[in-house]
């Protein structure tokens, strides 16, 4: 999709999808050369492990903010076999 940084975010489950109060978050370069498969094993995976680590350290000084919902990005709907759009 042309995108050259990506990321994870740990929140709080609500009604919404992906709409909860954001706990942590970070943020990755994705390399010209990256596949799903290596951005996921070189980043994304390891990077999810140490969000949680951190909650469960801090989950009592964590402070749970809002999105802002004008920095609010969507994957795109995908039907099998092809992508829509």
């Amino acid at each position: 999709m042309g995108e050259k940084i990506t990321g994870g975010t740990l929140y709080q489950m609500d009604d919404g999808a992906d709409t909860g109060a954001i706990l942590l978050q970070d943020w990755c370069h994705i390399r010209p050369d990256d596949t799903a498969q290596t951005l996921w094993q070189r980043e994304l995976a390891p990077m999810g492990l140490r969000l949680f680590q951190q909650y469960l350290r801090n989950w009592q000084s964590i402070q749970p903010k809002a999105q802002d919902e004008t920095l609010a990005t969507f994957e795109p709907a995908f039907a099998v076999g092809k992508l829509s759009g």
